[in-house]
């Protein structure tokens, strides 16, 4: 195994702090700092490579770069602290753009086949199929049958999108398809039909692959490329399936998800992949499934609960989560003492969003079995995101019981600021009394925290 570079584990440690401990500030600052120093004299080239190991944990760099469909990170010597920071929160978080600057620059996965001229992508496994115009009735040398005025728009789109895919030319394939597609939404209902097989047939598997992947490259592209893929439906959806699957995560492709549940009978595929022997295909189903947002995919969830790898499970948990139904509230509970830390918070998480005085009182008893600090800190944090009048008065016992020698079931200094933090984010009117008896009654690191916490949440005075 090659030798990781100063800046590698120094930014490394910054990810995996981040994905765990993101509302850490201090420390979040001290490892921006410390990757920004390593590369402050040279520049570095980090590569995901072709190959992602299964035996690393999910929080790792190379895993993040895997999941967000990373190929490579580029970081000129000299870049800011900030600029170092904000590539770190990209490759952290499951979705959203990249920051792209002079300094940093971040190379995506991109499928291209071989045989193909620059710039042209197709899906790696569908062969290139001749872009011609085929009428409904089979006669390919007829116009299409539209309404007076009509015809001649519509060749003139379809003429754009062969001659854009023949040159590479995503971007002007792709908006002549969505002008193709808001002009058969506004023919007449007579000849809605064959208008719609007409376009489908022009749209072909091939073309939605690459528009897919120039939407991955090009951020601006995505809503554009949604409005097709709803649009054509039904038949987008083994396009959509298989293009998650490529890479076996969703990363840059986090928009797909967005226009799954509007595509029908996708449910099948996704269930089929949910309970796929792979653990990747296996993770992929598991998002897929929560995106649907449908509560009878539960059964199934709860079937992969116990899948062996931890990154299936932690998906599992949050599509869980994501259905927000009462049946959710137990198995997530059971989860609460998962082997693998990310997913015991991403449980804690999930619980908190469902909200609700008896969750509180779940994630409360949590915290007395579980024993890594970090996990500690983000249940405390996840009891702040909880709308309940209870959240206040655990909060604050947190923050008064200090471990000792004599009082072996306090909490650190670490747990007791985060209680005092999530106080602070909860915002609601009991917790802005809890947070005032802290500055009063609290020991000094406590009490200065509530103050600061105050303080920033005073308004303005007037001027």
């Amino acid at each position: 195994m090659a030798r990781k570079s100063a800046f590698e584990k120094a930014f490394g440690s910054l990810v995996e702090h981040l994905r765990r401990r993101p509302e850490d500030r201090a420390r979040t600052r001290q490892l921006a700092q410390r990757a920004q120093k390593s590369v402050a004299k040279r520049p570095v080239t980090l590569e995901a490579g072709l190959v992602f190991r299964p035996e690393e944990p999910d929080n790792m760099l190379e895993s993040r770069m895997h999941a967000r469909g990373v190929a490579k990170v580029e970081v000129s010597a000299g870049a800011s602290m900030e600029e170092v920071l904000a590539l770190g929160r990209a490759l952290a978080t499951d979705e959203g753009d990249f920051p792209q600057s002079p300094p940093v620059e971040v190379s995506m996965v991109v499928h291209v086949t071989p045989g193909e001229r620059d710039g042209v992508v197709v899906h790696p496994e569908t062969p290139r199929e001749p872009f011609r115009w085929v009428a409904p009735d089979g006669d390919a040398h007829r116009e299409p049958r539209l309404s007076d005025g009509s015809s001649a728009e519509f060749t003139r789109l379809a003429a754009a999108i062969r001659s854009g895919a023949d040159r590479g030319a995503w971007t002007e394939a792709l908006h002549a398809a969505q002008s193709l597609v808001q002009l058969a939404i506004q023919v007449p209902e007579t000849k809605k039909g064959e208008t719609a097989i007409a376009v489908r047939r022009l749209l072909t598997a091939p073309i939605l692959h690459a528009f897919i992947d120039h939407a991955v490259r090009i951020p601006e592209e995505r809503n554009r490329t949604i409005e097709v893929l709803e649009w054509v439906g039904r038949d987008a959806g083994e396009v959509v399936v298989d293009s998650l699957k490529e890479s076996g995560s969703v990363g840059p492709k986090q928009f797909l998800l967005e226009v799954a549940p509007k595509i029908p009978d996708i449910h099948p595929m996704a269930d089929a992949l949910l309970h796929d022997p792979g653990w990747q295909k296996a993770r992929i189903g598991a998002l897929l499934v929560g995106a649907l947002g449908d509560p009878v995919a539960l059964p199934a969830l709860f079937d992969r609960q116990e899948h062996p790898d931890a990154r299936v499970r932690l998906a599992v948990v949050r599509a869980i989560g994501q259905l927000g139904t009462a049946a959710a509230v137990e198995p997530l509970k059971q989860r609460l003492s998962d082997r693998h830390p990310s997913v015991r918070v991403a449980a804690a998480e999930a619980l908190a969003a469902a909200g609700g005085g008896g969750v509180v009182m779940i994630l409360a008893g949590a915290l007395s079995e579980e024993q890594d600090p970090a996990v500690r800190v983000a249940i405390i944090a996840s009891l702040g995101r909880i709308d309940s009048s209870e959240v206040a008065t655990v909060l604050t016992t947190m923050a008064m019981t200090r471990k000792s020698l004599l009082r072996r079931k306090g909490f650190g200094d670490e747990e007791r600021l985060a209680a005092v933090e999530a106080l602070g984010r909860h915002g609601s009117r009991a917790a802005v009394i809890a947070l005032e008896r802290l500055a009063e009654d609290a020991d000094r690191t406590v009490g200065s925290a509530a103050r600061r916490v105050l303080e920033s949440a005073a308004p303005e005075p007037p001027t």
